[in-house]
């Protein structure tokens, strides 16, 4: 029989109830992963909702980032510092732009290196409904100000008669309520 707490008077039933559970409950709980950046996704909206930051609307890996920078998050509430944590789980490079006019900050983001990450006008809500969580009530987000990744491009000359026309676009889709500022810088190397 285990140890029980139970005090000797107890009635049988309770004595049972106890080593029923004792049986149930008795797995090691050392293989219980609860590191936001190495355990299951299935258990991340878990460790979201303990860590009480919302994930909606983020893909695993921005999850697993925000889950890791709750604590630094919500220590700095309330601040710039916070603000930009809580954008750099979802942006590569962020840069807080604050009080062009009194109280309004704007962010100025790097779109992330992986090709075929998404950025649409439901990535910059869920950015921006972050960034209201992170900051003082007194503030307000103003918008976005996208720098797109330098591109390199190598031209490969083939004769002199040929014409190429070489294009390089970038483009995102956002619909008219999305207040976005874009600039890029694009290197040419020939």
């Amino acid at each position: 029989m285990t140890q029980s707490l139970l005090p000797p008077n107890s009635l049988e039933l309770e004595h049972r109830l106890d080593q029923l559970a004792a049986q149930r409950l008795s797995f090691d709980l050392s293989l219980a992963d609860i590191n936001p950046l190495t355990c299951v996704a299935d258990l991340l909206p878990i460790l979201a909702a303990s860590w009480k930051v919302d994930v909606r609307g983020l893909n695993e890996r921005e999850s697993r980032e925000l889950i890791a920078n709750a604590w630094e998050i919500h220590r700095y509430k309330g601040t710039a510092h916070a603000v930009k944590k809580a954008l750099s789980s979802v942006f590569s490079k962020v840069q807080i732009q604050e009080f062009k006019t009194p109280y309004v900050f704007d962010a100025e983001v790097t779109l992330g290196g992986d090709p075929n990450q998404v950025f649409d006008d439901e990535k910059f809500a869920t950015a921006k409904r972050l960034a209201n969580d992170a900051k003082n009530l007194r503030s307000r987000f103003g918008e976005f100000v996208i720098a797109l990744p330098e591109a390199r491009a190598s031209v490969i000359k083939t004769d002199a008669a040929s014409t190429n026309g070489m294009s390089l676009s970038s483009s995102l889709s956002l619909n008219a309520n999305c207040t976005v500022k874009c600039k890029g810088v694009i290197q040419w190397t020939l």
